[in-house]
């Protein structure tokens, strides 16, 4: 009888328009266009939630780096998404920028490591749950008065 292996690392997936062909123009200021970080954002979260979506089984680790300013609904969702499967135990989000925490990161009870990169928390929780948390790197986090 064959039986098939958990997926224990799932996702781990990094934003770069680096070797991408550039305009004139965005070769001039050095930048991509904000259409082409667009598409290529677009097709990031599409591939995201269609893994999340297919995949059945336990989320042990998710780590996800790309640069953020501000809020970002799509990584809302995914956090959601996450906290609600109870499985994940390692969470790291690296941003470039400030990215604005959502509440739902608070229910992630099972976690046990923890690494935030670029984010900002700008609501006080009614209780946090980190009840299993055993290590946590906090980097460039900062939290905002409401």
């Amino acid at each position: 009888m064959f039986k098939s292996c958990l997926i224990y690392n799932l996702i781990s997936i990094e934003v770069s328009t680096h070797g991408a062909e550039l305009s004139v123009l965005e070769q001039t200021f050095n930048r991509p266009s904000e259409r082409k970080m667009m598409t290529n954002r677009c097709k990031l979260f599409y591939a995201i939630y269609q893994v999340l979506l297919v995949h059945e089984g336990p989320i042990n680790e998710f780590t996800l780096c790309m640069p953020v300013d501000g809020s970002c609904v799509e990584i809302d969702h995914i956090i959601r998404h996450l906290s609600k499967k109870k499985t994940v135990k390692i969470l790291k989000l690296d941003f470039n920028g400030s990215y604005r925490l959502p509440v739902s990161l608070f229910s992630f009870h099972q976690l046990t490591e923890l690494y935030l990169n670029g984010c900002v928390l700008d609501h006080q929780p009614s209780s946090i749950g980190f009840g299993s948390l055993t290590s946590y790197n906090l980097k460039h986090a900062r939290n905002m008065d409401m």
